[in-house]
C-alpha cells in the first residue's frame, strides 16, 4: 500500500525584509531541497512500484520491477511535476520563473511593487511551498510533504539553517507584532513613574537652598556671609518656603520632558516594520526600515534612561 504523507506546515513570525540579497541566499537553500525532493520521489516512485509488482506479477505477464517502475510512473499522483516562482505586485499582476535567480533577472520587475512572493515544487506526492506576503502580519509559511523521514529531517535542517540565519530578530518580532498595543502599558507605567518624577515646590526650593550652599562654600565662609548661611540652614531644616517663590517656579521640567519624550517615543513605535518584499519600486523600503530599526532601538533605552539622569542630577 502506499505511504500516507502528512504535511508539516510552519509558520516564522515577520517582519522580513526581502532584498535580491536574501533571495540569493533563498535560491541556494531551494536548490538543496529540490534535490532531496528528486531522491524522495525516486524512493516514493520504487516502494510503490515493488508494491505493484507484488501484486499484479501473477496477474500481468513478463513484468518486471522495471516495467512496474513504468506504469506506477504514469499515475496521476506521479505525473505532477512543477517548480514556480510566483511575485504578486499590489495591483494582482504576476512574473512566474522556474526560480528565484532567474525572476530577479525579470526586467519587468523593475516596475512592480510586490506584495506576494510563493515558491512551489511539486515532484509526485513530494511537495515544499513557502509564500511570504506583505498582507495581515507578514509571516513566512512553508510547507513540507515528503514521505521518507530522513529526507524530510534533511529538508527540515536545510530550512532551519537558512530561517535562523535570516530571520527577523525578537526585538523586530515584538515590536511588530504588540504595537500599538503596547502604547497602553507604556502609558499606564508613565503615570506610576509620575509621583516619584514629579518635585514640590519645597523640593525645588530646597535645590535653590543646596545651591547657595554650594556657592558659599566654595569660596569660604566669610563674616558677611554667616547670616545668609544661618538663614539657609534654617530653612532647610524647617521646610520654610517663602510665599512670592512659589509664584516664580511652578514648572517642574524633568516632568514635563519625561511626558514629552514618552508620547515621542509612542508616536515613533507607531512607525513599526512591516514585511517588505524590497524589489522593483519597492527597494528602498528595505533600508528604510533597517535604519529606521536602529534609530529606535538606540533612542527607546535611551528615552527611559535620560529623565531618571536628568532627575537625579540636573
Amino acid at each position: 500500500m502506499a505511504q500516507l504523507i502528512i504535511p508539516t506546515d510552519r509558520k516564522i513570525k515577520g517582519p522580513w525584509l526581502i532584498d535580491p540579497t536574501f533571495l540569493e541566499s533563498l535560491d541556494q537553500t531551494i536548490s538543496i531541497i529540490d534535490s532531496k525532493l528528486e531522491e524522495a520521489f525516486n524512493t516514493s516512485l520504487e516502494l510503490e512500484a515493488k508494491e505493484y509488482f507484488e501484486e499484479y506479477k501473477n496477474v500481468i505477464n513478463e513484468l518486471d520491477l522495471e516495467k512496474s517502475k513504468t506504469k506506477v510512473g504514469e499515475f496521476y499522483r506521479f505525473k505532477k511535476s512543477e517548480k514556480l516562482v510566483v511575485i504578486t505586485d499590489k495591483n494582482g499582476d504576476k512574473i512566474r520563473d522556474e526560480s528565484l535567480v532567474q525572476l530577479l533577472k525579470d526586467r519587468k520587475l523593475e516596475h512592480f511593487e510586490p506584495t506576494e512572493l510563493h515558491l512551489q515544487i511539486t515532484k509526485g506526492p513530494c511537495e515544499f511551498m513557502l509564500e511570504i506576503s506583505t498582507k495581515y502580519f507578514g509571516d513566512l509559511k512553508t510547507r513540507t510533504k515528503v514521505p521518507d523521514d530522513i529526507l524530510f529531517e534533511d529538508i527540515n535542517y536545510e530550512l532551519n539553517k537558512w530561517i535562523e540565519k535570516n530571520r527577523p530578530n525578537m526585538a523586530m518580532q515584538t515590536w511588530s507584532s504588540w504595537f500599538p498595543f503596547a502604547a497602553f502599558p507604556i502609558l499606564f507605567l508613565l503615570f506610576i513613574l509620575t509621583p516619584f518624577l514629579f518635585k514640590s515646590t519645597s523640593d525645588i526650593y530646597k535645590q535653590n537652598l543646596k545651591q547657595q550652599s554650594h556657592a558659599i562654600l566654595k569660596d569660604g565662609l566669610t563674616d558677611q556671609e554667616i547670616k545668609q548661611a544661618i538663614q539657609i540652614l534654617l530653612e532647610n531644616q524647617s521646610n520654610y518656603v517663602p510665599n512670592d517663590f512659589a509664584t516664580t517656579v511652578r514648572t517642574n521640567r524633568t516632568l514635563l520632558f519625561t511626558w514629552g519624550t514618552m508620547l515621542i517615543t509612542v508616536l515613533i513605535l507607531l512607525i513599526k516594520p512591516r514585511t517588505v518584499i524590497g524589489l522593483g519600486r519597492n527597494k528602498w523600503k528595505v533600508s528604510f526600515y533597517r535604519k529606521w530599526t536602529y534609530f529606535v532601538l538606540v533612542f527607546i533605552p535611551v528615552s527611559f534612561v535620560f529623565p531618571i539622569l536628568r532627575s537625579k542630577f540636573f
